[in-house]
């Protein structure tokens, strides 16, 4: 009876110590796999962020960042048009025969260049850093006119005469800032380069 109970007695020892290891087992995978998620969420982390790096690129950040300073215009502005209005192909050209990185018309380039007292073939609309020092100045012009950034995104697609109309207009507008603008392409325009802004400024620009 003595050795039946010392034979129970190891048995319920040798069960205990094979849950235990069990135990231990089990918190050993959970653990792994916990890990193994951690490292893949990092890995999914870095693969989005340099997705979005090139997605945003900063190319003729030197252009950028020369004329932002000379025209006082902050530098996620510039990127967002760009990025935008050409995706930074500076031999864009579109149906309206807007021209370059910041697609700008013949027209409001040879008007410019009035402004500035300078003579000009719009053939340089092509050359990246001639754009961009027009397309900046206009941008600086038409804040200077607007003082509100959505306004100015409009201007520059509708024409600054169009969003001084709808400005003019309450159907359209309230306390000097658009609300309501008509036409659909400018209205999306809009939206679009308020959302890349915003991703410039995530990315490379906090505090502008």
């Amino acid at each position: 009876m003595a050795k039946k109970r010392r034979r129970n007695r190891r048995r319920a020892r040798a069960g205990i110590f094979a849950g235990g290891a069990g135990i231990i087992i089990l918190f050993v995978l959970l653990l792994t796999v916990c890990i193994l998620c951690l490292v893949g969420l990092k890995l999914t982390e870095k693969v989005a962020t340099e997705i979005e790096l090139r997605t945003y690129p900063l190319e003729y950040s030197d252009i950028i960042s020369k004329y932002c300073n000379e025209y006082d215009v902050p530098k996620s502005v510039v990127f967002a048009m760009i990025k935008v209005e050409s995706n930074f192909r500076e031999d864009a050209l579109s149906h309206a025969d807007a021209r370059g990185l910041m697609q700008l018309t013949p027209e409001t380039f040879t008007w410019l260049a009035g402004k500035l007292g300078e003579e000009v073939s719009v053939d340089q609309l092509y050359d990246p850093e001639t754009n961009i020092r027009y397309g900046t100045y206009y941008v600086s012009r038409l804040y200077s006119q607007f003082g509100n950034w959505e306004n100015v995104y409009a201007a520059y697609n509708a024409g600054p005469t169009k969003v001084s109309s709808w400005l003019d207009d309450p159907v359209y507008s309230s306390n000097g800032v658009l609300t309501n603008i008509p036409y659909e392409e400018t209205k999306n325009h809009v939206n679009k380069l308020v959302n890349v802004r915003a991703k410039y400024i995530e990315l490379y620009f906090l505090g502008e």
